[in-house]
């Protein structure tokens, strides 16, 4: 009996110190702090709004390392529908922003979607626009087409998976130096290729159209 009772006094001083510990915060576990991001998403939205007018509609935003990605939609003059894409790579000081680089992309009207690079030394941006079908060329009929992800099919052999986080558009700043062979994206049962409907290659004109 005496055993008993030592024993059950044991454990619980045992289960005392568990849930003590249970309840103190880690010290090598701080509570994260916030990343101070959206501010200079907000002054790149400003920015982009002050120096290209209406017709330039930001459409997502990033930020890379000390870097600002921008994608934007320019509308075709007088009209609410999209020309063409561009993408836009700043860096903040104390009195602004300061361009970088930048990249118009086409838009994929009949093929359902699109793709374009933007080389500099910083970053590779891969962005472009989707919509919710695609032009199947063997027989002639538009499929529907929901895509969620996107593998990127590097030179070397190399495979880059990338989640789409709209339906409409996407741009991922990835990291410099890339050499993009394809671009392959799924959604539920469908697969689509890049090089199987456009036969430029990505990095041909990777380029930017105008750089700092």
């Amino acid at each position: 009996m005496r055993f008993s009772r030592i024993a059950s006094l044991l454990t619980t001083f045992l289960l005392a110190l568990t849930l003590a510990a249970c309840a103190t915060p880690s010290a090598s576990s701080p509570a994260p702090s916030p990343s101070g991001d959206s501010g200079m998403l907000e002054r790149g939205a400003d920015w982009l709004a002050d120096t290209y007018g209406e017709d330039c509609v930001l459409l997502q935003s990033a930020v890379h390392g000390e870097q600002l990605v921008l994608l934007a939609g320019n509308r075709n003059p007088g009209t609410e529908a999209f020309g063409s894409l561009e993408v836009f790579v700043l860096e903040e000081a104390e009195d602004g922003f300061t361009l970088l680089a930048s990249k118009t992309g086409d838009m994929g009207i009949s093929a359902g979607f699109s793709a374009a690079v933007l080389s500099t030394d910083s970053m590779t941006v891969l962005f472009g626009d989707l919509t919710d079908s695609i032009f199947d060329f063997v027989n002639g009929q538009r499929l529907p087409a929901d895509f969620t992800q996107v593998t990127v099919e590097l030179r070397d052999g190399s495979t880059l998976d990338l989640t789409l986080t709209s339906a409409e558009d996407y741009v991922f700043p990835l990291e410099p130096g890339l050499d993009i062979a394809d671009v392959v994206f799924h959604g539920g049962q469908l697969t689509v290729r890049y090089s199987d409907f456009f036969g430029q290659d990505l990095m041909e004109d990777s380029a930017p159209d105008t750089a700092a």
